[in-house]
């Protein structure tokens, strides 16, 4: 395992012999919180969970022509891509704070937060399995 930058690691599968097969690609994207228009996602009578609060929000995908929102729904946090028509359920956080999605432990989200704990930044995190080619 190597970092190639705070955002980009790599490291390697191996079959159990010592023998390489695939090369793993982790990635994250950063995306940044649009405060200006995320009010209406935290009003207290929406009945948002508590660990939920600092959350929830609107993030802004690079460079700006797409978006994201994090939202609680039936206790769950939930991911929504509104340009894709997809709602993602997010699973509870790993000892790393990830919220993997429900059915692709290849994809999770992240938050950096504020010294008062409110979210400014989300991390989208990719993983990519590239098996190794056959000599």
């Amino acid at each position: 395992y190597f970092a190639i930058s705070p955002l980009v690691s790599v490291s390697f599968k191996e079959d159990g012999l010592g023998g390489v097969i695939a090369l793993t690609l982790d990635q994250a994207s950063e995306l940044t919180r649009d405060a200006a228009r995320d009010s209406a996602f935290a009003r207290p009578e929406a009945g948002i969970p508590e660990e939920h609060r600092l959350l929830v929000g609107r993030y802004i995908v690079p460079p700006g022509l797409a978006e994201v929102n994090v939202s609680s729904r039936g206790g769950d946090l939930i991911l929504e891509v509104p340009s894709q028509g997809e709602t993602i359920e997010l699973l509870p956080p790993d000892e790393k704070g990830r919220w993997y999605f429900a059915g692709d432990e290849a994809a999770a989200i992240s938050f950096i937060e504020d010294e008062s704990g409110r979210a400014e930044k989300l991390h989208l995190h990719q993983r990519f399995d590239l098996p190794r080619k056959a000599d």
